[in-house]
């Protein structure tokens, strides 16, 4: 089972122009070329805290021996931890 969570549109940044083309190539890579069952694409405007939370949990749903694969193509920013790392 993967999960590809793609953002291109942003409102606080500079959009991108690839990021969802990324993770809709990496997703049609791991269903045509790996041969995962399921495949699953979070894009854009549905890439919210909520949906990436829901998303997240309905992976859940897999066997114990499955093997999941999350990817995100977009902007990242570094954070501090509680813990000061």
């Amino acid at each position: 089972m993967s999960l590809h969570i793609g953002v291109s549109a942003y409102t606080a940044w500079n959009s991108l122009n690839n990021a969802t083309r990324d993770a809709l190539a990496l997703g049609e890579r791991f269903r045509d070329v790996l041969d995962f069952d399921e495949t699953r694409f979070l894009l854009d405007t549905d890439a919210t805290k909520d949906g990436i939370s829901d998303a997240v949990q309905k992976l859940s749903d897999c066997d114990e021996d499955d093997l999941v694969v999350v990817t995100f193509s977009g902007h990242g920013a570094p954070l501090q931890m509680a813990n000061g790392k």
